[in-house]
């Protein structure tokens, strides 16, 4: 019986260590119908998630963000040098010192700008 119990317990560490090894520093924020939250990242920006919304964003780049599902207000640290970027669909917003509402429902996209402005599919239209 302690011979499968270690088992089980390797099977858990290997499949953890293989998690951690994998290299991809993306991770999922999300919340459910009717909740909201906020999410603080690394540059001082902000993102807060309305309810049902489904965003990604990376351990390695605090200044990505990918929307898949949802609305979401970003409010950005301007750093010029490095700018925040938001992919949602097959857009790409560029923070250029704002505050920004993000919508998107299927193939629809909504982005509306309280303070600043946003660059849309730069260099694309």
């Amino acid at each position: 019986m302690l011979g499968w119990g270690i088992a089980a317990a390797l099977v858990g560490v290997i499949g953890l260590s293989t998690t951690l090894r994998s290299g991809d520093s993306l991770y999922a924020v999300a919340t459910g119908a009717g909740e909201q939250r906020s999410v603080e990242l690394a540059d001082g920006s902000r993102i807060d998630l309305n309810g049902d919304t489904s965003l990604m964003l990376d351990r390695d780049d605090p200044r990505f963000a990918r929307l898949d599902q949802g609305e979401a207000l970003f409010t950005v640290v301007h750093d010029e040098a490095r700018p925040f970027r938001v992919e949602t669909g097959d857009a790409e917003l560029i923070d250029l010192g704002t505050v920004f509402n993000v919508e998107r429902e299927a193939d629809a996209i909504e982005v509306q700008v309280a303070e600043g402005a946003v660059r849309y599919n730069d260099g694309e239209e």
